[in-house]
């Protein structure tokens, strides 16, 4: 079985910067190391692909 995460919002990650606070930095460590499936979405759109 494969936990699988759905997120509305996420943190957008700046280089290499540790994520501070909230949900992201906690579920994270978890997230890794059960080899969970995390999909979010920050509510930007870059435009038409």
């Amino acid at each position: 079985m494969r936990l699988v995460i759905v997120s509305n919002r996420v943190a957008c990650p700046k280089g290499d910067e540790p994520i501070e606070g909230g949900l992201a930095a906690a579920l994270l460590p978890a997230v890794r190391t059960s080899g969970a499936i995390w999909v979010g979405s920050s509510g930007r759109f870059r435009g038409p692909a």
